[in-house]
């Protein structure tokens, strides 16, 4: 049961993080939409390889 609430605890933070970077960054002055995507891009794949390599490392 605690596995299964840290994966939680873990999913939750990468999902703030996305959500921090979609939503305080186009507030800024001075960004681009551009910008904006490439942010959301590059947050989604290195949440996603981290993701990735903790379940790996932990189920090794």
């Amino acid at each position: 049961m605690d596995e299964k609430k840290e994966n939680i605890y873990i999913i939750l933070v990468v999902a703030l993080y996305i959500l921090m970077d979609g939503i305080i960054i186009p507030l800024l002055p001075g960004s681009s939409w551009l910008n904006v995507f490439f942010g959301l891009v590059i947050s989604l794949s290195i949440g996603g390889f981290g993701l990735y390599f903790l379940q790996k490392y932990k189920n090794s």
